[in-house]
Order: C-alpha cells, then structure tokens, then sequence
C-alpha cells in the first residue's frame, strides 16, 4: 500500500490540527526532493516531484521500488550507514550527511541528505528523507582539496625557504628550508609573530607590507628587509608575499618567500 494523502508521518506531525492534506501539498512544491520510506523493508511509499525530477523519473514510478535502487554503492558498508542513520534518529531524531545517489541511466552525484523518522498508523516506522544535488559543492570541494594537497606537497618540498602567515601576522606554516635558514625547528617557529623574527628597525615595514599584501591581494615583493635567526645572528633577505587563493572561510592566509641576500656563515 503506497502512502496515502489521509495517513503518514507527515499527518502526524501535524496532528494538532493542520490539515494532512495540506502537509502533502507543502511536500509537493518543495524546491528540495522529499521521499517517504518505510523502514522495515525500505520501500519507497511517497515522492514529492522535485525528488522525481532530481533522479530523472517520471512521476509515480518510483513508487513501491526499494530505496537502495537510487541509492549508489560506496566504500561504506551499506548495515554500518544504516546503522549510523538508526542511532541519529534514536538520539536526535534527525541524521543529516552526503548520500551518493543514482539517477535513472545509472549517472551518480551527490545530495545533501536529511532524513527523519515518524511512526505512520499504517505503515509502523517510517523514514522522511529530504534530499538536495550536491554536485557542485562536491566538485568544489574535490578541487579545493586537490589544489591544497598539491600547495602543501610543492611548499613543503621547495628549496625556496617559505612560511605561511595569518593577517595577523601569525606564523601557521614553515617548510624546511626555512627552518634550515632559521636555525631551528619548525616548533620554534609556528605560531609565533613575524615581528619576533624580524630586526627592530624593519618591524613596522614588515607589517606594512604584509598589510598591503593583504588589502591588495597581488604579490609584494621588498627588499633589503632583516631576518633574525634563531641564536640572533641577523642576515639580509629579500621577501615576496602573496595572498593565498580558494581558501575556505576564515583567516586569510599569505605566503612568504624568503631569499637571503648572503651567504650564510
């Protein structure tokens, strides 16, 4: 028996005295796809059109299929999911994650997925599942991942000694060719100020071209600038600083490039 506009969670839920069947209209005009699944056996009792339209179906035909022909198998363990998505419900009534789903044709993509439980007069336990394309995200996300893998592996291998700031002027990052130019190690470095390494006459142009760097987002380059290293020994350096890119929200990040201007003794 498919679910019907008299019955269901979403009647339920409005049991204090909505009209059910206004409950359904709201569910049909959804921009988000919505799915109704009974949780015993995993049949999809309800759809909502967006939901159709999302999987490339016509109308109705899902209806009565099992939820795992849309669902596209993962690394995961299909039981071990399922058992993620039991406890959420048992503990918060609601789980919320990334689903790979499968459109008709066999085409795979990601949807944002939430997915609540009611208990249907007719149906016994049942699932609401409301789902939303995730593909560009997903992609966004994949390439931003990919791009940070790449920086890290190409800043971490460079023979250029490099450290990364906050606008702040925070150290979050160094490779080792500058702990190398600095004399020590990387824990003597990360999270301190760049003016704690900077000579005392050079503090302020410092913070002034990282301000720069910062505000106008191209490279600054400067030079005759002084680096004072870990045992005090002060050298000349050349520095380049370049806002870094595609980063997530949050502190903005810059790069510095550091080139001494001597041998080292």
């Amino acid at each position: 028996m498919i679910w019907r506009r008299d019955t269901g969670p979403l009647a339920a839920a409005v049991a204090s005295g909505a009209d059910p069947s206004f409950a359904l209209l709201v569910a049909d005009h959804m921009a988000d796809g919505a799915a109704v699944v009974r949780s015993r056996d995993g049949l999809i009792l309800y759809t909502n059109p967006s939901w159709d339209d999302m999987l490339g179906h016509d109308r109705g035909t899902l209806l009565g299929q099992a939820i795992s022909t849309v669902i596209a198998a993962t690394d995961e363990v299909p039981e071990r999911r399922a058992r993620e998505i039991s406890a959420a419900l048992r503990s918060a009534g609601i789980w919320r994650g990334s689903v790979k789903t499968v459109r008709k044709g066999g085409q795979q993509f990601w949807c944002d997925t939430s997915v609540t439980r009611f208990a249907d007069p007719a149906h016994g336990s049942v699932w609401v599942i409301v789902q939303r394309d995730a593909s560009r995200r997903v992609a966004f996300e994949t390439r931003r991942d990919e791009a940070a893998e790449l920086f890290r592996a190409v800043f971490e291998e460079s023979p250029t000694p490099s450290l990364v700031v906050n606008e702040n002027l925070v150290i979050r990052e160094v490779n080792e060719s500058f702990c190398s130019l600095f004399g020590g190690g990387s824990r003597d470095v990360v999270g301190r100020s760049v003016r704690d390494l900077t000579n005392l006459d050079d503090t302020a142009l410092n913070a002034e071209l990282l301000a720069a760097a910062f505000a106008e987002g191209g490279p600054v380059p400067a030079t005759g600038l002084r680096l004072t290293r870990a045992r005090g020994h002060v050298i000349d350096v050349d520095i380049r600083v370049r806002v870094l890119a595609g980063q997530a929200a949050g502190t903005p990040l810059a790069l510095v490039t550091v080139t001494p201007c001597e041998t080292e003794p």
